[in-house]
């Protein structure tokens, strides 16, 4: 169960978007999961050679193809990859399954007479997708989170940490997914256009706010440079976002 289907959001679950990304979706499975490749010589040679696989192999391997294409109706998506969508994350679950799969089929297969080079082309293949697969999920994707964090996050909330207030208004809930480390300490309110923004002002006023920090990602709504110039705020570039405080 996803958050926003809690919340009853059925905006992100347009059958039409996640049709037309169960490709790119699947790529990344490949990306980051590799070892998955393996199941293509398995299958090829199950279809072409007539090698035997035990039902129960050919069933699991169904689950895990079920699971890669249907899936994903369950689970938000706006046609892209990020944040709460669908992500190579959500494939974890198939991945101990296909591993389960390769041991049997190498447990069937080990005792049959197989060409050499067909067995050292599946050992190169295999060591080449486990390889390929450590470096991506431990040395690169680790140094890119360490970036990411570091570059566009860190800023944003060390500048957040050192204002006393209690309050952040946001225009994107993305901006409250990368500072969840101080929910305990700061209130969050979602103000994605100019109308939310100055229908929220008089509520914060009278429960007695007097002042509050605002966190922009990916532009200004329309209108907004308007109550800036009211407010004679001007915006710092931090991080990723722009950031301003504004006193009630």
């Amino acid at each position: 169960m996803h958050g926003l289907q809690v919340l009853g959001n059925s905006g992100h679950f347009n059958k039409l978007k996640q049709a037309g990304n169960i490709f790119r979706i699947n790529l990344l499975l490949i990306e980051y999961f590799p070892v998955v490749l393996l199941l293509i010589p398995a299958v090829f040679a199950w279809l072409v050679y007539k090698y035997p696989l035990k039902k129960t192999t050919i069933a699991l391997i169904l689950v895990c193809l079920a699971y890669c294409l249907f899936s994903l109706y369950m689970f938000p998506n706006d046609g892209g990859v990020g944040g709460k969508q669908w992500g190579p994350r959500f494939f974890l679950p198939v991945i101990p399954i296909i591993i389960l799969i390769l041991a049997d089929i190498y447990a069937q297969w080990k005792l049959m007479v197989i060409d050499i080079r067909r067995r050292r082309s599946f050992a190169i293949l295999a060591i080449l997708t486990l390889g390929s697969g450590f470096i991506v999920n431990t040395f690169i994707e680790a140094r890119t989170l360490r970036n990411e964090n570091s570059n566009r996050v860190h800023p944003a909330l060390s500048f957040v940490q050192q204002d006393p207030g209690n309050v952040i208004v946001v225009n994107a809930h993305f901006v409250t997914m990368e500072l969840a480390s101080i929910f305990r300490e700061k209130d969050f309110f979602l103000a994605e256009d100019t109308a939310k923004f100055n229908k929220l002002l008089p509520f914060l006023k009278q429960q007695g706010v007097d002042h509050f920090i605002y966190i922009n990602e990916a532009g200004l709504p329309n209108g907004f440079d308007q109550v800036l110039s009211a407010h004679q705020i001007t915006l710092q570039q931090i991080g990723s976002y722009k950031i301003g405080i504004f006193s009630l």
